[in-house]
């Protein structure tokens, strides 16, 4: 019997009071490389994707969209 196994994909969903300071450290400390930066009227982050080594990161301003 053969089994076949995958692995498992996620995307971890961050919140920050300031979004642009988080993605500017998750850019700075971890490398992470921006995908898509969508923002409402008054310039909060309502989604973001962030690409780390392959896996995204979704993020937005806490409160926003929600």
């Amino acid at each position: 019997m053969t089994m076949q196994t995958s692995t498992p994909i996620f995307y971890p969903g961050l919140q920050y009071r300031d979004a642009d300071a988080g993605m500017k450290w998750l850019e700075d400390v971890l490398g992470c490389e921006p995908r898509e930066d969508h923002r409402d009227e008054d310039g909060n982050v309502v989604h973001a994707e962030l690409d780390f080594r392959g896996a995204i990161v979704m993020l937005s301003t806490a409160g926003v969209g929600r």
